[in-house]
Formats: structure tokens, C-alpha cells, sequence
């Protein structure tokens, strides 16, 4: 279906900006209004009577939240529970998991980089060895990263711990294939799934991993503070909160050990049936038609961003989620912007001079730049973004 101006500009209306452009949506997420406006509401409700929504309505409505992820996901609900975000869900299971000194954990290079400190602890703390595939970047084809992945494996290997869109390089990995093809040497895995839902589509039965875990509050554009946690029926017996409490033990059904880990605002949970039905209502095929939208302009805005900038494309377009990344090289920042955390970098260059920043990371010895589309999004925005990015970067160079 072709897109109409007027269509793009009633989309972009639904979000609020503070910047002229926003090609980060990969980082945090943004919710928009008339989610924001929900979730004050209810907000309203749990300031003016808590005893209401902990004891009374707000069970029922939560469970009506977790149900309606489950069926977004394609998944039983007897294996779905919500979380605050995907390292609580990570973090839940590793530490539920039983391992002796010596298995392995395995991870690739492209694994969201500051979850190195919690392996490195978690490594001390067990025994456990941490191996790590290296997958090419750019990289050719999707089955290279299988490869990559199962050339890793030895007779040690517990857990695979594998992004199904990689954080650094926005890298979509064959995930299926990649858990199938572990399964067969008898190691489950843990798919740190954290741009998932809502980039694209998720089916947990046809994915077949033991353990997926994603962010509500990125893709889906869910208020902040709301993830959920998939696993497989036969994996859930050990699995219990990070942080526990009632009914926090391997007596109570998988749901249930997840019901009540503390007293926390739950706002954010309960919005997430009218996050995905008011997003899904946005385009005229419904969520399809955004998965499709988003990937159609994020492949051309790459197209857009290398021919401008003469780069060359990371990956062949079916790895193209919503966001692409590109190598920028090395980058010479100078001595006192050098001093900076190197995330901050070109995105604090670009707010200074031009309004608006953009995600740009060291990764693999040089600096990438990942850029995102979602239904606010149109061409122009990218037009923009090369032009600016054309005379920051002459400068770098």
C-alpha cells in the first residue's frame, strides 16, 4: 500500500518530540502520548487508593496485560511472565540454572556489550567458562553467523545465550535455525531477544528456544519498565525470580513464582493490551503492516545513508530488521571529546551542532552507526541525518 504524506504526518503526530529528528527508537524506546496519558492515569488510581490496585482490580488487570503479550508472542500462557526489562529476565535465569565448574557459556562478539560485567562476574563466582563466537561484520550471508555460532560449541557447552537482533550491529540472526541447530548437540538457549517484539514478528512455539526474553518499552513502545520472559515448558521447574518473594519457589507453577517480587509500580504492565492494540490500529494492516512499513524504510534509508556517505552495507537486506548499523572506521574525535564514554561522542556532536543525536558506538576497532525507522519516521528524516552526518564526519576523519 502506497503512503500518503498526510499518513506519515498523523503517525508522527502520535509521539512528542524534543528533538527535529529521532532515529534512536533501538535505545529506550518512545511511548506515545496516548499511552503516556493511560499510564498517568492509572498512576492516578495507585496514588489516590493502593490498597485498590495491589489487592483488588489491579491483579485482574495485570493478568489481562500478561495474557495479551502471550498471544502478541504466540505462546501458552502458562509459559509467559512479565518482567521490568530483559536483564531481570536474564538475570532470573542464569542464576536459577544449575552449572559445575567447567561447562561453558556461549555468547558472540555482537552480544549486547555491557552484559560482559555480569558474565565476568557470574564466571568468578561458578567456574562457569565464557566462550565467544566471533561473527563477521559485515557479514554475507545469515547462515555465516550459524556457523560461526556452532564452530564454538564443544562437549562443555550448557547455555547459549544469543541475540535474536543484535544490539551493537542490528544484526537479525537466524534464531530459529541457530536454536535448532544447538538443540541438536543437547544445549538449550537463552534468546536475548530485547528489540524483538514489535520490530518483528515473534512466534515462541515456532522459535523453539528454552528461554526468550524482550523489552515491551522498545519496539512495541510500551511505557518504560515492562519486558516480558518466555519459557519452555520443560525448562521451567528450576526457574525463579531474580528477585523473589511470595510464592517465589519451585512448589508454585511457573506463573505463579512471578507474581509478586516487591512492592513496584505497575503502570507500565497494565498498559501494554492498549499499546498493542492503539499501535496495531495505526496502520491499515495492522501490526504486518508496520513490520513490513518499518523494514521497507529502513532498507531504504540505508541505501539513502551509503550512497551519501560512499559506505558500504553491514549485511544483505533479509538481516535488516527496523534499524541498520554501518562501519564508520576510526574516528578522531579530539584530545578532550575523546575523554568521553565513546556512546556519547558523535551523539553529543550531533545534538550540539544540529538538534538531535544519533546512536553511534566503538565496536570491533572502529565506530558503527546504527539508525532506526518507526512509523514516525519518513525518508526525509534520513536526508537530514546524511546531510549532517556528511559534514560532522569530514571533520573525524
Amino acid at each position: 500500500m502506497a503512503e500518503s504524506d498526510d499518513l506519515r504526518r498523523s503517525w508522527k503526530e502520535y509521539w512528542d518530540f524534543a528533538t527535529p529528528v529521532y532515529l534512536n527508537h533501538g535505545s529506550f524506546g518512545l511511548t506515545p502520548k496516548a499511552i503516556n496519558e493511560l499510564r498517568t492515569r492509572y498512576e492516578a488510581v495507585l496514588n489516590r487508593d493502593r490498597d485498590e490496585l495491589f489487592w483488588f482490580s489491579g491483579d485482574a488487570i495485570l493478568e489481562n496485560a500478561r495474557l495479551a503479550v502471550a498471544s502478541f508472542v504466540n505462546a501458552p500462557s502458562s509459559d509467559l511472565v512479565l518482567a521490568d526489562h530483559v536483564t531481570e529476565a536474564l538475570n532470573s535465569v542464569l542464576k536459577s540454572l544449575r552449572f559445575d565448574a567447567g561447562d561453558e557459556i556461549l555468547i558472540t562478539d555482537h552480544s549486547y556489550p555491557p552484559y560482559r560485567f555480569l558474565y565476568k562476574e557470574f564466571c568468578r563466582r561458578t567456574g562457569v567458562k565464557l566462550t565467544i563466537a566471533e561473527l563477521p561484520f559485515p557479514v554475507k550471508k545469515a547462515e555465516d553467523a550459524v556457523t560461526a555460532i556452532m564452530a564454538k560449541v564443544t562437549n562443555r557447552t550448557k547455555l547459549a545465550i544469543i541475540d535474536h537482533i543484535t544490539s551493537p550491529t542490528a544484526l537479525l540472526l537466524p534464531i530459529a535455525d541457530i536454536v535448532r541447530a544447538l538443540k541438536s548437540k543437547g544445549i538449550e538457549t537463552f534468546v536475548d531477544g530485547a528489540h524483538g517484539i514489535g520490530q518483528v514478528p515473534l512466534d515462541m512455539q515456532k522459535i523453539g528456544a528454552a528461554y526468550y526474553a524482550s523489552n515491551n518499552h522498545k519496539w512495541l513502545s510500551a511505557p518504560l519498565g515492562s519486558a516480558f520472559l518466555y519459557v519452555r515448558p520443560d525448562c521451567q521447574q528450576e526457574i525463579i525470580p531474580a528477585a523473589g518473594s511470595l510464592w517465589s519457589d519451585t512448589e508454585h507453577k511457573f506463573t505463579e513464582r512471578f507474581f509478586w517480587q516487591g512492592t513496584k509500580d505497575p503502570c507500565a504492565r497494565l498498559c501494554l493490551p492498549e499499546t498493542i492494540r492503539f499501535i496495531g490500529a495505526l496502520h491499515p494492516d495492522g501490526w504486518t503492516g508496520i513490520y513490513r512499513r518499518n523494514h521497507d524504510l529502513a532498507l531504504a534509508a540505508r541505501k539513502l545513508i551509503c550512497e551519501r556517505l560512499g559506505l558500504e552495507p553491514a549485511c544483505p537486506d533479509n538481516m535488516i530488521p527496523c534499524m541498520f548499523s554501518l562501519g564508520l572506521g576510526e574516528l578522531d574525535f579530539g584530545p578532550e571529546r575523546n575523554a568521553l564514554a565513546p556512546h556519547l561522542r558523535l551523539n553529543g556532536l550531533m545534538r550540539e551542532r544540529f538538534g538531535y543525536g544519533v546512536n553511534c558506538i566503538e565496536w570491533g576497532g572502529q565506530f558503527v552507526l546504527r539508525l532506526t525507522a518507526h512509523l514516525y519516521n519518513s525518508l526525509e528524516d534520513y536526508e537530514r541525518a546524511a546531510d549532517d552526518l556528511a559534514q560532522v564526519l569530514s571533520t573525524l576523519r
